[in-house]
């Protein structure tokens, strides 16, 4: 049996290329939103795991 591999071409318009950077700027405010809210009104199920990862997600996003 012949292994066939698809290749997938995505050309991107300005408009995509804009809409795109829209969308990350959406995603980092709404990470900032959350992680707010979350240190606002820390619930009892978050944990220093779930500030560490909320907090590294935040930043990944920022240095991106």
């Amino acid at each position: 049996m012949e292994n066939k591999t698809l290749q997938l071409v995505y050309l991107e318009t300005p408009d995509h290329k804009r809409q795109r950077a829209i969308n990350a700027a959406n995603v980092e405010g709404v990470l900032r939103e959350l992680y707010l809210l979350l240190e606002d009104y820390a619930p009892v199920w978050y944990t220093e795991e779930h500030h560490s990862r909320a907090l590294n997600a935040l930043l990944d996003r920022k240095s991106n």
